[in-house]
């Protein structure tokens, strides 16, 4: 392994381990989108965390959207990226790759293959975690639930034959959030995740002027 890879993966280790206290595995348990990752390890997060980065990464700067407007209006009907702004979020063959990998991972985290390009031996792998390093309890479990969620929508793709969208607005409106949200924190820009009924920052130390 790369040393540079090797230092930079046993760092992100130790920061996740001690994350992973009893409390916060039982806010995991609680959530509808997090339980997935209950029983996950850190061996198992980091690819999935290199993934996410490598999906921000290899794409366009995502535009500064307020996902608040996204998912059901007063009458209870959907409404995505289409119906709200009219515009198209296009996605790449890699960011396409990231998206089908994590939407497997989250069907079947413990027996996925980790694909060469997210592991820790992959020439990417340090550019692809800078965003995520020293995380905090609140980033990890907006992460996992972001991906609970997303995970929710994309298995229609895994039990059928039909292709993985092209673009973000080829989601359901209830998916587009956690896209758009995880390529904006990977970005490195203000995102934040919703739960409870409340909304919480994602990567607060390079948010200094996020507002609610």
């Amino acid at each position: 392994m790369n040393p540079s890879n090797d230092l930079t993966y046993q760092l992100l280790s130790n920061q996740i381990q001690v994350l992973f206290s009893e409390d916060f595995s039982r806010e995991l348990e609680l959530g509808k989108y997090s339980r997935w990752a209950l029983n996950i390890t850190s061996s198992q997060i980091i690819p999935m965390l290199s993934a996410i980065g490598r999906y921000g990464r290899v794409g366009e700067k995502c535009p500064d959207i307020d996902t608040k407007q996204i998912w059901y209006n007063i009458q209870g009907i959907e409404r995505g990226l289409d119906e709200i702004l009219g515009i198209k979020l296009f996605l790449n063959q890699e960011q396409q790759s990231a998206l089908s990998f994590l939407g497997h991972f989250v069907d079947d985290c413990r027996n996925y293959t980790i694909p060469f390009e997210y592991s820790e031996e992959s020439p990417q792998f340090v550019e692809n975690v800078s965003w995520i390093m020293n995380p905090t309890s609140s980033d990890l479990f907006g992460i996992i639930w972001h991906l609970g969620l997303f995970g929710s929508r994309f298995e229609r793709y895994i039990y059928s034959d039909e292709n993985i969208p092209t673009c973000i607005n080829g989601y359901t409106p209830r998916a587009q959030e956690p896209l758009i949200c995880l390529m904006r924190v990977a970005q490195k820009q203000p995102t934040c995740y919703h739960c409870g009924g409340d909304r919480y920052p994602l990567r607060e130390n390079y948010q200094t002027l996020y507002k609610n």
